[in-house]
């Protein structure tokens, strides 16, 4: 089913290895200042130059809704389905 009033974007770890920004560094940027109404944490097997883990990649979706960007519904997969991630959590 397409559904016409959201946009999705995924970003992969070629940033990092060209640019040493890590998607950790990403995630958490657009999950602390900016709407969106899904952002999924996808297959942690990075590491930053800290030892910290980072995603392979992120997934972003955003609608024309704004009450839906409001929502800012934030998962996690690790192959094994979606989880709500905790944003509480200080992981960064």
């Amino acid at each position: 089913m397409i559904n016409d009033d959201v946009a999705a974007i995924d970003i992969d770890d070629t940033y990092t290895k060209e640019y040493g920004v890590y998607n950790r560094h990403i995630f958490n940027h657009i999950a602390h200042n900016m709407d969106y109404y899904k952002l999924i944490y996808e297959y942690e097997d990075k590491l930053t130059p800290c030892g910290l883990k980072s995603p392979k990649w992120i997934h972003i979706s955003y609608s024309v809704d704004p009450i839906k960007n409001k929502q800012k519904t934030t998962l996690y997969t690790n192959g094994n389905g979606y989880k709500p991630f905790n944003l509480e959590i200080k992981w960064y």
